[in-house]
């Protein structure tokens, strides 16, 4: 416990590491002078004296610095909670770097709005939730560049903010680059509907890295000498069958059949019957 003899000791004594915690924690709390708190936050290895210090001290640049170098969460915890908004560079430093979670949001909540490249930043890379849905509720769409949404639609974790940023996306050739690279599907639905280029849309029935992109393309095209084309290249049985309901030429359709695999030559045949019909 304790040691008795605590009132005869001078606050420089929180630097003794032969003296027991208790007695170096209790120094902390009373001590009428901080001289000697940034030199203990260095050599104390207790994390909850350090965080007894924190909690006495308003100097700012030293709270930094317990931020920056500190290996105790709850350390750094206490110090963020003493740290405001101006102090930009260290919040971001903490945003990019510290290695627990709850900092990271909390430097995410503190943050002023103005620095939407930062959030947009978190949404993307960070692989903790609690820290973006924070960075959800401080991101505003309308202050991206397209490059910044279509880069959203993408490549974001959280899925109310991709489909935010396709519907407040409008360059097309962007919108085409969604259509191919996205991996979401409702996403990639989204940006077929607002593409109207047919050479855009060619684009994506070609390109498209996920069958589906390629699906919702053929629907929307109307070369059906292009669209047979595809259905001869595509390697995905569902895009060859789109293909096929998309063309209502017969002789484009017995073309088709003289050169599709035989894998689809059924529904060609099926096709072929409906319209003759």
């Amino acid at each position: 416990m304790g040691n008795p003899e605590m009132q005869v000791y001078s606050t420089e004594q929180i630097l003794n590491l032969d003296l027991d915690w208790y007695d170096r924690l209790s120094l902390v709390k009373r001590a009428t002078t901080t001289k000697y708190f940034q030199e203990a936050l260095r050599i104390t290895p207790e994390a909850e004296i350090r965080t007894a210090i924190v909690s006495r001290i308003t100097d700012h640049d030293v709270i930094e610095q317990v931020l920056r170098e500190d290996n105790d969460a709850s350390v750094r915890f206490h110090a963020i909670n003493k740290l405001p908004a101006d102090r930009i560079e260290i919040l971001k430093h903490l945003i990019e770097n510290d290695p627990d979670h709850t900092i990271r949001a909390k430097a995410v909540e503190i943050l002023p709005e103005g620095y939407q490249l930062v959030f947009l930043h978190v949404l993307i890379n960070d692989d903790h939730m609690m820290v973006r849905r924070k960075a959800t509720k401080k991101l505003r769409l309308n202050l991206l560049k397209d490059l910044e949404l279509a880069e959203l639609c993408i490549k974001c974790q959280e899925p109310l903010v991709r489909k935010g940023a396709v519907y407040q996306l409008k360059d097309q050739k962007l919108l085409t680059e969604v259509a191919i690279k996205a991996e979401d599907y409702k996403i990639i639905d989204l940006a077929i509907q607002k593409i109207d280029d047919e050479f855009l849309l060619k684009r994506v029935a070609e390109e498209a890295e996920f069958a589906h992109g390629r699906y919702g393309a053929i629907y929307k095209l109307t070369d059906q000498n292009f669209i047979a084309d595809r259905c001869i290249q595509e390697d995905n049985i569902e895009v060859m069958k789109s293909c096929i309901e998309q063309i209502d030429d017969i002789e484009i359709l017995a073309r088709l059949r003289l050169q599709a695999n035989e894998a689809i030559q059924p529904a060609i045949k099926n096709k072929i019957s409906k319209l003759d019909y």
